[in-house]
C-alpha cells in the first residue's frame, strides 16, 4: 500500500541523490586534471564546506532544524573532496575551513545569510593563507623535480603533474 510506496520512493530519491555525488567526485576529479594539465604550476587549493546554520535555532522550518538535515549533505562533499584528492597526490590542496566554522554561529549572519561574517571571512582567509604557506614550505624543503603521473578519467587518459611547483619571490 501507501507505505511501499514511499519505500520506494525514498529508494529512488537515494539513487538520485547517489548520483549527484558521482556526478561532483567525477567533475571535480577531471577539473582538477584540466586544471593541472594546463597550468603544471598552479597552485589550487580547494576549500571545505560548512553548515552555516547548524547550531543555531533561528533556522528551523516547520519544526525542522535547517542544520541537521543538511549537514549530512556537506560532509558528504567534504568526503568527496578529500577521497579526490586522496586519488590525485599532491594535484591539489584541501583548506579545511569547515571543521572551524561549522556551528561557530559568531561567523555567520542570522538571516539566512550564508555568507560569513568579516569575522568568518578573517578566519577562512587564515586558513586558506596558511594552506598556501604550507604548500610553499613543502614545495621549497623538496629539490625533486617535477613529475608525471598518467590518471584515469572517464574514457580518456590524460597526463597529469602530480607535483606541484610554487615561485616565491623574496620580499625586499
Amino acid at each position: 500500500g501507501k507505505q511501499t510506496e514511499q519505500r520506494k520512493d525514498n529508494m529512488i530519491a537515494l539513487r538520485h541523490i547517489e548520483k549527484v555525488y558521482e556526478t561532483m567526485e567525477k567533475n571535480l576529479t577531471e577539473s582538477i586534471i584540466l586544471l593541472r594539465n594546463n597550468n603544471p604550476d598552479a597552485v589550487i587549493i580547494l576549500q571545505t564546506l560548512y553548515n552555516p546554520y547548524i547550531n543555531n535555532s533561528v533556522y528551523k522550518i516547520a519544526g525542522m532544524d535547517v542544520g541537521e538535515l543538511i549537514d549530512p549533505f556537506i560532509k558528504r562533499t567534504n568526503e568527496i573532496y578529500t577521497k579526490v584528492s586522496n586519488a590525485l597526490p599532491i594535484a591539489f590542496s584541501i583548506a579545511d575551513v569547515a571543521s572551524g566554522m561549522t556551528g561557530h554561529t559568531e561567523y555567520f549572519y542570522k538571516n539566512w545569510d550564508f555568507h560569513p561574517t568579516q569575522k568568518g571571512h578573517d578566519y577562512m582567509a587564515e586558513i586558506i593563507g596558511d594552506a598556501y604557506i604550507s604548500l610553499s614550505k613543502n614545495d621549497s624543503e623538496t629539490t625533486a623535480p617535477t613529475t608525471k603521473a598518467t590518471i584515469e578519467s572517464s574514457d580518456t587518459t590524460v597526463s597529469s603533474t602530480t607535483a606541484t611547483t610554487i615561485q616565491t619571490q623574496p620580499t625586499t
